[in-house]
């Protein structure tokens, strides 16, 4: 009797542990549990869940969680490698499998709503149901940082319904508080917007913190505006409905737009993007996929959104960014902020200083739109030009005027800014409805003559000097023995200072290492005897590159990693190794390998990735035999996902743009390498083939001579039938490729741009130049020739590494 007792008390304690552990209790519950009563508090443990393909997380701790109909949970989401950058919130998520560790693995999850997406808390940071009613959210060293604010409401317990909204219930089961009454960014489906309400766009994709776009209900009118002082509005919708304060996003609607239902079960979700577009996003196959823009109708096109070319930029025709007055012969007073990505807009070169104020003036660009000139309110007075540029020179807050012509019996209108977005290049064959008069400081502001250059000099009478006294001789000595010290010393000096930055150059190879230590949010760090245990001595090689061979090998937790190893320690080689961990490690994106760490250990230079268990494009592309051949669909999501993910590929010779051979470098390197790889997918070869004869060893001389000769069907991969059967939009992808692949790059289409092409809301360029490897003129620049360079000759094309293999 007295055994049974014991068991019964131990039994009792495994019950009670299992309910108050987080951990635990997500592995024991697996049909979804999106209630809680009894328990009033939760700690961020993430060792309890992964989360993969959650832009920027990949960790997370769920409380609640609803698998009926559309996923969610609600919990915490803790930023890569970070101790310190959790949301708490309610996160929409496809499906989700279980590891042999016995936790969760989320994937394709998607914020829906957080409660601090502004001050992120940290590891063990804990949410307390208080016994006063009030949710509250603490950071682990206890500070507060969140609450609902409804103390003394009777709160009982909250639950996570079947539509993602996070309710506080009462004792009668009465909602207290809801989170679809506090949108962040994204309305989830049966969600209401209404006035008072507004949803705000994060920074980016990656940092969930408020950005600079909003969305409100305004005057019956659905506005968004970008933050500046006054804000200034970007899109102005009149709500049609009976209650023209209300939105509802419905199944397919959102208020008055239409866009295609789903059934309940497919999830769906709208979005303020942070490029400040509305889109409706729906799951699809393999990731969410945007299917309507909600503000397409925005004047303007795609270059009627603030910031499409950053603060200061001039958005022409096709999305082509670039600054004030860079067409023109006058004086260059802006600098783009990054050449690589002309985007993200200008800035003065001079910035201005309202204490010289008369140093200011005004550049005219004519004929240019502005997306608030249009929201502004009729007015019966009549704006005339010269006040409207006189108002703004002597109003220090003022950045520019946009003027606005008269026209067919318009008044004219003036918009002073003090923010100066994106700008429109409108139509040069169009009349100039408006100009910019943008405000800029003169760099060669003249310098005040000191008062002591203003004194009138005299002239001075010299007289002989005395004849020296003996103690006039001896004070001579001192100050020749003096000097003659002071000049020893500063030899010493020198000498010291020589041997210290001498130094300071020989440990700095110990001390590139120190620095990686110290990089932010760097993955996990290897050590070389790890690596070689995890790879078994690098015995199993996957492959080789143009940096160094890659090996396959487990974590300690049975996790395939592949292994690279940089090929020598040049500097050329550690300067790549640095920007790879820096840029990759902290890059998450669904098309991209993930890096999982890296070894910096005396000359020993290896990253660790997550291992593809398709392995790598080329064999499935460069197959040689019918059984391996991808089809076209296949080869097209491979080519679009290529393209998404594309952001910053490496220079292997062989993809290089023909720029790279005169150093006249720019952002359009990379489209060049796109345009290679796209062409070998299509024809299923390698760019260069030595088994060919020698006309057809390089593939884009057959592309060239393919194209003039109109038999583009002939380059198709023949060991696919599939591919045969859909020549002709293998054949409209081909003139996508040509597109990348123009020599002038001037001439070829942003990666942005080819996106749109891919999906079919942009055009080709005609005329093409099917000269692909020939070099751009540099314009009088010196053309420097590079080492690699020498060793193939100024007429040879260089020679590639494999496609999509390991670099």
């Amino acid at each position: 009797m007295e055994i049974d007792q014991r068991g019964a008390c131990s039994a009792l304690f495994l019950f009670l542990t299992l309910l108050i552990s987080p951990s635990l209790l997500i592995s024991s519950q697996p049909l979804g549990y999106s209630t809680a009563s009894a328990l009033k508090s939760w700690i961020n443990n993430t060792g309890s869940s992964s989360v993969e393909r959650l832009t920027g997380f990949d960790r997370a701790t769920v409380f609640l969680l609803r698998e009926t109909g559309p996923r969610f949970f609600c919990g915490f989401a803790c930023y890569n490698s970070s101790d310190a950058g959790c949301l708490f919130g309610v996160f929409l998520f496809h499906n989700r499998t279980k590891s042999e560790l016995s936790y969760m693995i989320i994937k394709f999850a998607q914020v829906a709503w957080s409660a601090n997406r502004n001050e992120p808390v940290g590891i063990s940071a804990t949410l307390r149901l208080t016994q006063e009613g009030d949710l509250l959210l603490a950071d682990s060293n206890g500070r507060p940082v969140w609450s609902t604010n409804t103390t003394g409401k009777g709160v009982s317990g909250l639950n996570l319904t079947d539509t993602g909204n996070l309710v506080l219930l009462d004792q009668n089961n009465a909602i207290v508080w809801q989170s679809f009454n506090h949108p962040t960014d994204t309305l989830l489906r049966g969600q209401v917007f209404v006035s008072g309400q507004k949803l705000t766009a994060s920074i980016s994709r990656s940092n969930l913190s408020e950005g600079r776009f909003s969305l409100a209900i305004s005057n019956t009118h659905l506005v968004g505006y970008v933050k500046s002082s006054p804000p200034q509005l970007y899109f102005n919708f009149s709500i049609l409905s009976e209650n023209q304060y209300v939105q509802r996003f419905k199944n397919g609607s959102f208020g008055s737009f239409i866009f295609p239902p789903l059934p309940v079960a497919v999830e769906q979700f709208i979005m303020l993007d942070p490029n400040g577009h509305l889109g409706a996003y729906q799951w699809e196959g393999t990731g969410w996929t945007e299917k309507a823009d909600l503000m397409v109708g925005t004047d303007g096109g795609d270059c009627g959104y603030p910031m499409v070319c950053g603060e200061y930029g001039v958005c022409s025709k096709g999305q082509q960014c670039d600054c004030p007055g860079t067409a023109s012969n006058e004086t260059n007073y802006f600098t783009k902020i990054n050449f690589r990505e002309p985007s993200l807009g200008c800035s003065l070169i001079s910035a201005i200083s309202c204490n010289r104020s008369q140093y200011h003036s005004l550049i005219e660009l004519k004929n240019v739109q502005y997306f608030a000139l249009q929201f502004l309110p009729l007015t019966d007075e009549t704006a005339e030009l010269e006040n409207c540029k006189e108002t703004c020179l002597s109003n220090c807050s003022c950045k520019a005027a946009i003027f606005k012509y008269g026209q067919s019996g318009s008044m004219p209108t003036c918009l002073l800014l003090s923010e100066v977005f994106s700008i429109i290049n409108a139509d040069e064959t169009s009349p100039n409805l408006s100009s910019a008069f943008v405000k800029v400081q003169s760099s060669q502001i003249p310098q005040t003559p000191s008062p002591q250059s203003q004194i009138p000099q005299t002239p001075i009478l010299q007289t002989p000097p005395p004849a020296a006294s003996p103690r006039r001789k001896s004070t001579n000595i001192a100050v020749v023995l003096g000097s003659s010290f002071g000049a020893i010393f500063f030899m010493l000096l020198m000498v010291i200072i020589c041997i210290f930055v001498v130094r300071k150059k020989s440990e700095y190879e110990e001390n590139e290492e120190d620095y990686l230590d110290h990089l932010p949010g760097m993955p996990t760090r290897f050590s070389f005897r790890e690596l070689e245990s995890m790879t078994e001595n690098f015995s199993c090689k996957l492959g080789e590159g143009g940096f160094g061979s890659v090996f396959q090998g487990s974590l300690s937790n049975g996790i395939k990693i592949a292994v690279k190893q940089l090929d020598g320690i040049g500097q050329h080689k550690k300067k790549s190794f640095l920007a790879e961990v820096e840029t990759i490690g902290s890059i998450h994106h669904v098309s991209l390998v993930r890096l999982v760490g890296f070894c910096a250990e005396k000359s020993y230079r290896l990253l660790v990735y997550e291992y593809m268990c398709n392995g790598s494009l080329d064999k499935w592309i460069f197959h040689g035999n019918e059984g391996t051949a991808l089809g076209w669909l296949s080869r097209r999501k491979i080519i679009f996902d290529i393209a998404k993910g594309h952001d910053n590929t490496e220079r292997n010779t062989g993809y290089m743009a023909p720029e790279w051979l005169s150093s006249v470098i720019t952002e359009k390197v990379d489209v060049y390498s796109f345009g290679v790889v796209l062409l070998e997918i299509l024809c299923g070869r390698k760019n260069l083939d030595r088994s060919q004869p020698e006309e057809d060893k390089h593939l884009l001389s057959i592309f060239k001579r393919k194209a003039e000769e109109e038999q583009l069907l002939d380059m198709i991969d023949k060991c696919s039938e599939d591919m045969q059967e859909n020549a002709a939009e293998v054949v409209q992808m081909m003139n996508v490729a040509a597109w990348c692949l123009q020599s002038d790059f001037a001439r070829r289409p942003s990666m942005s741009v080819v996106v749109k092409v891919l999906e079919g809301l942009v055009d080709v360029e005609d005329n093409l130049n099917y000269d692909f490897t020939k070099r751009p003129e540099t314009h009088g620049a010196p053309v420097t020739t590079h080492k690699e360079d020498n060793a193939t000759g100024a007429g040879t094309l260089v020679l590639p590494c494999l496609l999509s293999g390991p670099r």
